[in-house]
């Protein structure tokens, strides 16, 4: 993700927006990892357990990547 765009506009350093981003996430649930790289981007490292929890859920239908439909023919 790059905050270069929105850094721009406010006219600010895009690194030290992206360290004031990470400072307000809450993602340790999802990500072992979450840096500043380069000119502004934020990397996320993603832990492989909340990846296979968000498949398990997307097969059995309780995660939001897919509605069922109603009446299945």
């Amino acid at each position: 993700m790059s905050v270069m765009p929105i850094a721009k506009r406010q006219k600010t350093n895009p690194r030290e927006l992206a360290g004031k981003i990470i400072e307000q996430l809450d993602v340790a649930d999802l990500c072992d990892d979450v840096s500043v790289a380069g000119p502004g981007f934020i990397n996320f490292k993603i832990k492989a357990g909340a990846i296979a929890e968000v498949l398990r859920e997307a097969v059995d239908g309780t995660h939001l990547f897919f509605v069922p439909a109603a009446d299945p023919q």
